[in-house]
């Protein structure tokens, strides 16, 4: 997505990520939080 200049659709990603941060399994709480990382570190 970085390649395609989508940075804008990158954020809203994140922020849909970020609202499940209040996932209740260990398991899809590290997928989001490993997410969120690889999209901080392209913007």
């Amino acid at each position: 997505m970085k390649l395609c200049a989508e940075e804008k659709l990158m954020g809203q990603l994140g922020l849909v990520l970020y609202e499940y941060l209040g996932e209740e399994y260990p398991e899809v709480l590290g997928s989001i939080l490993g997410a969120l990382k690889g999209i901080v570190n392209v913007i």
